[in-house]
């Protein structure tokens, strides 16, 4: 990858040189920084790859079809996981659209196929909000809530 490029060009090498399908054929892609475990924003395709942080970690995703399909009008939040303190961070974090009105239970169904985590496994998490000024303070949810 030459430093003269920019995000576009880099998920073109990243396709070719993983050998996965086009963007034509599988999606679109879209390539974000992620800092300590926790999503810091995406970067457009014209972004120059010579001014990425060097101490980000950059992630490299299809987008998924329900946020292909919300656009402008969702609401996405920023997703990550953690071990019993906020603080604790671990994981890849990514952007996830929060539909209004949906019971938590119907939310919940979309983050299982969203992280790919299925049965044992997925019932083990427990998920919670966790708000910027209250970071040390998660607000864990349940089946019936509305977020």
């Amino acid at each position: 990858m030459h430093k003269a490029g920019n995000v576009g060009d880099l998920i073109e090498c990243l396709i070719k040189k993983a050998k996965l399908p086009s963007e034509e054929e599988a999606g679109p892609m879209r390539v974000y920084e992620t800092s300590h475990h926790r999503w810091t924003r995406e970067l457009p395709r014209d972004y120059a790859v010579i001014s990425i942080n060097d101490y980000s970690t950059l992630v490299a995703e299809r987008i998924p079809q329900e946020e292909l399909e919300a656009k402008d009008n969702g609401l996405f939040i920023p997703v990550f996981s953690f071990q019993g303190e906020p603080n604790r961070a671990h994981g890849i974090p990514f952007r996830f659209l929060v539909k209004e009105g949906e019971k938590f239970a119907d939310t919940k169904k979309r983050l299982e196929k969203r992280t790919g985590f299925k049965g044992k496994s997925f019932e083990k998490i427990k998920f919670a909000v966790v708000h910027r000024q209250h970071s040390l303070k998660p607000q864990y949810l349940n089946d019936g809530k509305y977020l």
